[in-house]
């Protein structure tokens, strides 16, 4: 575990995580750079890829906190590790789908499933068009299944996928439109809108 220090807006801000994750700290404190100096303070709330995060300290000395998700979500820490892990698994599938620009579902939007899909050994998420506020867009079900055609679904948060299928949410930043396929938790194919493959597992 590592905590960097940079000066951002005039303020002292400091982000802890894992030393493996240097890269995603660098690009984390670029997103920092780009917030509106008038803004930056004490209190501040933003989201950065999946997750929130938040601003906390007095004077010029802050720290970087984001949602507990080992915890409680409601709560948050210092360690901003499993965050940017997870942005940084993200950021891996849309190169590997050759796509420029990702729309990552945010922490505490929903994914519908089919019942029995986390616990299936093969998995298909597939993103529509979101059907209101608080909805990612995203649908898991087995292999072979339609999201019209189903009859029995439930609903968890994007976090919640971090204890009940943590594969799963490497793919959540692809656009809508997009299809992934697993089979035992590894990724095997990504689908664009035009179901031509942008991905496929090298066998």
């Amino acid at each position: 575990m590592a905590t960097t220090t940079r000066e951002v807006s005039g303020r002292t801000v400091s982000v802890t995580a894992d030393d493996a994750l240097s890269p995603q700290v660098d690009r984390f404190f670029g997103v920092l750079h780009e917030i509106p100096a008038e803004s930056f303070g004490d209190g501040l709330v933003f989201r950065a890829g999946w997750s929130a995060y938040s601003l906390a300290g007095t004077g010029t000395a802050l720290t970087v906190r984001c949602p507990d998700y080992v915890g409680d979500v409601t709560s948050d820490t210092e360690n901003l590790s499993l965050a940017l892990a997870v942005d940084a698994q993200q950021a891996h599938v849309l190169s590997l789908a050759g796509v420029a620009a990702g729309k990552p579902a945010v922490f505490n939007e929903k994914v519908v499933l089919s019942e029995g899909a986390l616990t299936a050994p093969r998995v298909v998420a597939q993103r529509s068009a979101p059907s209101g506020t608080g909805d990612s867009g995203w649908f898991v079900g087995t292999e072979g299944e339609d999201f019209e055609g189903v009859d029995s679904l439930e609903a968890v948060h994007v976090y919640q996928l971090l204890e009940l299928r943590p594969s799963l949410l490497q793919a959540l930043a692809l656009p809508e439109g997009y299809l992934a396929s697993f089979g035992d938790d590894t990724l095997e194919v990504v689908l664009d809108a035009s179901d031509r493959v942008a991905y496929e597992r090298p066998r």
